[in-house]
């Protein structure tokens, strides 16, 4: 090997050594921001004080904040079946079928076996059910209406847009 050669593998080696060195300590210069400060953290705990307040006036209803999971996608159009219920619910299957026992039992659904295919259960509200849309809608109005007091209808639609890019980004990945 020439000295030549030899003399830029050794400078090769020397740049790969301190570029390591060097992220090494760009590594150890990272640090977490404080925690009131990550979107996350805001997103949980924003998201934890609105489903505390939700589940507050629900109870004051004599309801359970996992009913009005299920409810608010069965209004939108009942008789679907079980697995459709959850998915628009986002709860996983056995949740699903936890919270529709409890709502079969104190008479808000009502679960039929399809006609089409016997192997999959349809999911239908009852009359009592119906009758709490109004209910519960104010409820949602009343927690919606304090948590945006003082925030303009275009800043809120922003918020939206935003919530729903940063959900798309993670679930993305």
């Amino acid at each position: 090997m020439s000295n030549r050669r030899a003399k830029g593998l050794d400078k090769s080696r020397a740049r790969s050594a301190s570029e390591k060195a060097a992220a090494q300590t760009e590594g150890q210069d990272r640090k977490l921001p404080p925690v009131e400060e990550s979107v996350g953290f805001l997103l949980r705990d924003t998201s934890r004080v609105f489903v505390d307040a939700l589940h507050s006036g629900l109870k004051r209803r004599g309801l359970n904040i996992a009913h009005w999971q299920y409810l608010r996608v069965l209004w939108q159009g009942d008789g679907i079946t079980q697995r459709e219920l959850s998915k628009g619910a986002r709860r996983m299957g056995a949740s699903t079928t936890s919270a529709l026992d409890n709502m079969e039992r104190i008479g808000l659904v009502r679960r039929v076996r399809s006609s089409n295919d016997r192997r999959e259960v349809l999911v239908f509200l009852t009359d009592a059910a119906r009758a709490l849309e109004p209910k519960i809608a104010a409820c949602w109005e009343d927690v919606h209406s304090v948590a945006t007091q003082g925030v303009r209808g275009e800043d809120i639609e922003t918020i939206k847009k935003l919530l729903r890019q940063i959900r798309a980004n993670l679930e993305a990945t």
